[in-house]
């Protein structure tokens, strides 16, 4: 019972100092699936398109470019989606949080303005991301688990 109690001790004290580093490593995950998930298909979290390209000038610009017309990607010049990164990861005894955006002003425009225009959180994860996500979680906290209890 009382090697029990030591592992308990290690495992949680283990936990709570890689949570913050667990965060990160799902965060750029949901960074790099939202954004794979919008340039390659277009699709907002939920399934649906953004949207079209049915006006002529951009249309045009995207064409003249050799980009896809068929779905908006927002990914025109690609400044935006290589700005957004996380900015700030807070964890402590009943809090765990992490917020992704832009580091330039420019392109925190860029995610306001394209979020509004397609009324939609562009950087929200979809249920199936979400599901991920979880994954990367539950596999580092079986592997450390794994360490203290056989």
């Amino acid at each position: 019972m009382e090697q029990f109690l030591k592992n308990s001790r290690a495992f949680i004290a283990e936990v709570k100092s890689q949570n913050a580093v667990w965060l990160r490593e799902a965060g750029e995950s949901a960074i790099s699936l939202v954004d794979r998930r919008i340039t390659e298909s277009g699709r907002t979290a939920g399934g649906t398109q953004l949207g079209d390209y049915t006006d002529g000038v951009y249309k045009k610009k995207r064409q003249d470019k050799g980009l896809t017309t068929s779905y908006v990607n927002l990914a025109f010049t690609n400044d935006m989606w290589s700005d957004v990164g996380i900015i700030n990861v807070v964890t402590g005894a009943n809090i765990a949080r992490l917020t992704i955006g832009a580091s330039f002003q420019e392109n925190k425009n860029k995610l306001v303005y394209n979020s509004v225009r397609y009324n939609d959180d562009i950087l929200e994860v979809s249920q199936s991301e979400e599901d991920k996500l979880a994954k990367i979680m539950d596999v580092n906290l079986q592997l450390t688990a794994n360490k203290y209890f056989k």
